[in-house]
């Protein structure tokens, strides 16, 4: 199951994000698309959970919270993603030329280890 995640913060947030979505076997892909520049999230995130009662839990925690470390941040507001699955968010990335593996806003993981867009 894939969500959206929306008001999604500016620069560094793939580590800030990783230290209250750590990686526990809970999703298997988080992108977040940055600027052309590639520095500034544009404020959204996909995360690609491993289980439908994974990706409920998520939403139950975090649907209409803050960041932590933001606490002037916009609440989060949580969405099914139209590309459902790990696959096909990989599929529609490499489609679409996003995603460029070694980019910082992209995490893939692949029976547990992280791997690039390149090696999936």
């Amino acid at each position: 199951t894939t969500v959206m995640v929306h008001n999604i913060p500016g620069e560094g947030v793939v580590e800030r994000l990783l230290e209250v979505w750590p990686l526990d076997g809970s999703y298997d892909f988080l992108y977040v698309p940055t600027s052309s520049g590639g520095r500034r999230a544009v404020g959204y995130a996909f995360l690609n959970f491993v289980s439908e009662e994974r990706a409920a839990a998520f939403c139950a925690r975090w649907q209409g919270q803050r960041l932590p470390w933001l606490s002037r941040c916009r609440r989060l507001k949580i969405a099914r993603a139209h590309t459902q699955g790990l696959e096909a968010n990989v599929d529609h990335l490499k489609a679409r030329g996003g995603g460029r593996s070694g980019q910082s806003g992209l995490i893939i993981l692949k029976h547990g280890r992280r791997v690039g867009l390149d090696d999936f």
